[in-house]
């Protein structure tokens, strides 16, 4: 929470770190964890802890339990690997109890199937992207772009705008600078 309020990650980081030292098996800790580290951009660290905590599979816990796969699902998004993005979004809408984030990782896979040259699938997944809860920020975006894209589909800009963005999603500049080049 005050991560998420005051953008200070690094001391996040550090207190998360100690609490996930003296209480390697709590499930909360290490997502609490995973998550700080995706908004520090280190997201094969998040990757990694997030697939450890897969492991635990808490039954007390089984929306945090679907919330890992959302949360790799967004890495690989932003790391533009889209067949392992689309994989973790479906594990999470399958076992989510809750239609929090359920519409952003349908619009997700949307943009996925788009990349992959899947558009039917494409498509059905915009259609789908209205089923989020309407209380969360991004479901509501979601739920917006998914009509606008469906009606105008992807331009080239667009195409070059959501690899921009998730490139500095996971912090990768370079790449961000190669692209304004052309």
């Amino acid at each position: 929470i005050y991560a998420d309020y005051s953008a200070q990650y690094d001391s996040s980081l550090i207190l998360l770190d100690s609490l996930t030292e003296k209480y390697p098996m709590n499930i909360i800790f290490n997502y609490e964890k995973s998550v700080v580290l995706i908004k520090n951009k280190q997201l094969d660290k998040a990757a990694e802890l997030l697939n450890k905590i897969s492991q635990f599979n808490f039954d007390k816990f089984p929306q945090t339990n679907a919330l890992i796969y959302f949360q790799l699902g967004n890495i690989y998004f932003y790391q533009n690997k889209f067949d392992f993005a689309i994989h973790n979004f479906h594990k999470f809408i399958e076992q989510a109890n809750s239609l929090d984030f359920v519409g952003i990782a349908h619009y997700r896979m949307a943009i996925c199937y788009y990349f992959l040259n899947k558009i039917l699938k494409s498509k059905h997944e915009l259609l789908l992207s209205g089923q989020g809860n309407e209380d969360i920020e991004a479901d509501n975006y979601a739920k917006e772009k998914s009509i606008e894209l469906f009606d105008s589909w992807m331009s080239k800009e667009r195409e070059r705008v959501i690899i921009a963005r998730n490139n500095i999603c996971a912090g990768n500049y370079t790449a961000v600078i190669d692209s304004l080049k052309y």
